[in-house]
């Protein structure tokens, strides 16, 4: 009798492992769902307040000469150089952080904010480029290479499907 209550026990035991396994995996994965819905709404919501509104349109005022304007507003110490002028870059600098640590898919960051980092990192992109400033969105470079990357691998699966 004792041995097959110990057989049962020497079954029971990896299997019961197994099953404690695989429902705190899906634990982990509902929390991780829902800490990036989390992230999705709040970089939404900073996306579209005023602020934000308000520095996308002072940048794309500048246009192609925002490297010019940003130079003169920090050799003189104006506050658009450390508000307006730098606001969404600092803004796709965290989200270049978020997707490149693997808090957000880029798949989702590509989805809600592609067109427009390729549209800012086209204007930004002298300013990120020049020895001064090399250094001043770091992330936001590597997430316009994750958004390439991406916009690549999608256009790969749209050839792949027209055959």
């Amino acid at each position: 009798m004792l041995s097959t209550i110990a057989d049962i026990t020497l079954i029971a035991t990896p299997i019961v492992i197994a099953l404690g396994f695989y429902f705190a995996y899906g634990q982990w994965a509902s929390i991780r769902k829902a800490r990036m819905a989390e992230i999705v709404i709040s970089l939404t919501t900073s996306w579209d307040s005023a602020i934000m509104a308000e520095s996308r349109q002072a940048i794309s005022s500048k246009g192609k000469n925002l490297k010019k304007n940003y130079e003169e507003a920090d050799n003189t110490n104006a506050a658009e150089a450390f508000g307006s002028l730098t606001r969404v870059g600092d803004f796709f600098d965290a989200l270049g952080v978020l997707v490149s640590e693997g808090f957000l898919e880029c798949k989702i960051a590509y989805d809600l904010f592609g067109e427009a980092e390729k549209y800012y990192h086209g204007l930004y992109e002298p300013l990120i480029k020049s020895t001064d400033y090399k250094d001043y969105v770091p992330y936001f470079s590597r997430l316009h290479e994750l958004f390439e990357k991406e916009k690549a691998c999608r256009s790969k699966v749209k050839k792949k499907r027209a055959y």
